[in-house]
């Protein structure tokens, strides 16, 4: 699923994840419930709360779970706000995301969402 709209309201459960893709400079806040966010590349797990909010630093796939049942808004920034994406992988650098999509792909089974924004 592509997305355009600058924003978005998603329902998440723990057994409907989600996952975003082209989705750097996009702002997540819990409007009910909690929400844990991982990222490809990153050592953090991020828990967020209602009042709270995460703007995705990466251009990584994020997997984003509720922590029982949440609803999140999806804030796109505006297209001259995003920065400039790194020059595209090479050698054994380009197989790492390719193979994590494909474990977590394997992981949550086939339920996954996955959504691709801009």
């Amino acid at each position: 699923m592509t997305i355009s709209d600058p924003t978005l309201t998603l329902a998440i459960t723990p057994t409907d994840p989600v996952v975003l893709e082209r989705a750097v400079g996009t702002r997540i806040v819990p409007l009910e419930g909690e929400v844990w966010i991982t990222q490809h590349g990153d050592s953090r797990d991020i828990i967020l709360h209602p009042g709270q909010e995460f703007i995705i630093d990466r251009p990584a796939c994020l997997v984003m779970t509720g922590i029982h049942l949440a609803r999140v808004a999806l804030h796109q920034p505006a297209p001259d706000a995003v920065p400039m994406r790194p020059r595209p992988a090479t050698g054994w650098l380009a197989w790492l995301p390719m193979r994590w999509n494909s474990a977590s792909q394997r992981l949550m089974g086939a339920g996954l969402r996955r959504i691709a924004l801009g």
